[in-house]
């Protein structure tokens, strides 16, 4: 019985719960029977799972470097701030950076994990909470930043995230602050639509710099809020170049100006 059940569990339900979030594969079962989301038209909502979602949960589960080329709005930037409140909740003195590329996409990422902690029968464990950091009782905290040349440089993080990597300033003076985190074993997860070929994001993407990391998509067709018939009404609406942008994974064109000719 999960416990954000409003009936009080008993001490032996309490354990067996606790035993099912910690093993391998306990982010998911926090994610499918723990969290909820704000919808702009439904309001409050259990999180919705979907198959991408999963396959990203399962590699942020067991890569340290991992680097996303994905479509907008398809909830991996939710994704992301859950795992980040997942461990919080769950491993003493986790710490998670997020580094957005201005202040209300970084305060974002909190209210993701605020409504989710709302959400949950014993909301206890947090005991501090602003627009850029949420601290909790077992001394986990989750720090969300914009982008500046300072930004990580000497934070001991255990996860970092850099959201919408291809769109950020200072993307390499961030990288070389935050290495030490990643040399003593920290996690570090890189997601971005993209942006033409000339930035970090494209060169770890195509494998140009960066070391050892694990790629992995997800273009619209994973998004199950998308179908070829969206597609076809989206393309109509926008320029060939935004919809490569932010929709097909396509640097080469993201990165150019494409006219229509007819």
């Amino acid at each position: 019985m999960p416990l954000m059940n409003k009936l009080a569990p008993t001490p032996e339900q309490r354990r067996e719960e606790w035993v099912r979030l910690a093993v391998p594969g306990g982010f998911l079962y926090f994610l499918e029977n723990y969290v909820k989301i704000e919808d702009q038209a439904r309001g409050t909502i259990p999180f919705e799972l979907w198959p991408c979602h999963q396959r990203a949960a399962e590699a942020l589960a067991k890569e340290k470097l991992i680097v996303v080329l994905k479509a907008r709005q398809t909830g991996l930037s939710s994704v992301i701030a859950l795992e980040a409140l997942y461990y919080a909740l769950h491993r003493p003195y986790d710490r998670t950076l997020f580094v957005s590329r201005n202040e209300k996409l970084a305060a974002l990422l909190i209210s993701y994990c605020q409504i989710a902690v709302a959400g949950l029968r014993d909301t206890s464990q947090l005991v501090s909470e602003s627009q850029s950091k949420l601290v909790f009782a077992n001394g986990s905290e989750i720090v969300s930043l914009p982008a500046n040349p300072a930004t990580g440089r000497g934070y001991p993080a255990s996860r970092v995230y850099l959201d919408e990597a291809a769109f950020l300033m200072y993307a390499e003076l961030i990288m070389q602050g935050i290495a030490p985190t990643l040399s003593n074993g920290g996690q570090m997860t890189v997601l971005s639509t993209p942006k033409g070929q000339h930035n970090l994001f494209a060169r770890l993407w195509m494998g140009v710099e960066g070391g050892d990391w694990s790629r992995h998509r997800v273009h619209w067709s994973d998004c199950p809020r998308y179908t070829p018939e969206w597609a076809e009404r989206t393309r109509a609406e926008m320029t060939r170049q935004a919809f490569a942008e932010e929709f097909d994974l396509d640097f080469a064109a993201s990165g150019d100006a494409v006219f229509d000719l007819d």
